[in-house]
């Protein structure tokens, strides 16, 4: 069972440099002009064989709104889903960044979704040692009356050369159903000219599924 192979949808530019982009909490703005575009595939290993093919992209609007894009499809059962998205960041100066979303889009099976959301970041610095962490929810409601609540927390880490270390707890809740709870380290490193290899799994003890990911960053 695969909980979500989605990219880590955003930036800390301050303690991240020009990869800051992707790889912080979601509250950060992309910044006007900039954008940012991340294709991943994942796939279980055990005990099931499914596998998702996911892609995320930021466009910066303004100082502080982020236009975005998130869609996946799933071959093994056939079914796609694609919500796109509007951030506005409350708080894009301080230590403590906030802000609100608000997406529409199509999921199979379910029809059309609205998808409100929160987000909140923070940089952290220790000695030589720096990074980001925050927490991203949303909660869609569907077409057919169903909704999904998720909540994720993600930690960072600055490497050396460039490369990062990112640990996320996803979580998410059907109606009527059951929290699902994944564990999905991974490390992304500069592989060429204005792209980030990543490299990282999915597992859920619930189901003790195992997921492999790999994904492709770059920002322009």
């Amino acid at each position: 069972m695969l909980l979500r192979s989605a990219g880590l949808p955003c930036a800390l530019a301050l303690l991240l440099g020009p990869w800051a982009g992707e790889a912080r909490a979601a509250a950060w703005p992309r910044g006007a002009g900039q954008s940012f575009l991340t294709l991943s595939y994942q796939h279980d290993v055990a005990p099931s064989d499914d596998a998702y093919g996911g892609l995320y992209y930021e466009r910066g609007l303004s100082d502080s709104l982020t236009f975005g894009l998130t869609a996946g499809h799933n071959p093994v059962f056939a079914d796609s889903n694609a919500i796109a998205f509007l951030r506005k960041t409350l708080t894009p100066e301080g230590s403590d960044v906030f802000a609100l979303s608000l997406g529409a889009g199509w999921v199979e099976g379910a029809g059309a979704a609205l998808r409100p959301g929160a987000s909140w970041g923070r940089g952290w610095q220790r000695g030589a040692f720096s990074g980001w962490y925050g927490v991203e929810a949303t909660f869609a409601y569907r077409a057919d009356a169903t909704t999904e609540l998720k909540v994720d927390p993600v930690i960072g880490l600055n490497l050396e050369g460039g490369a990062l270390a990112v640990l996320q707890l996803q979580t998410s809740r059907l109606s009527g159903g059951d929290w699902q709870v994944g564990l999905a380290p991974s490390w992304v490193r500069p592989v060429g000219d204005g792209l980030m290899l990543e490299m990282g799994a999915v597992w859920v003890p619930q189901d003790e599924n195992l997921a492999l990911k790999l994904g492709l960053w770059t920002e322009f």
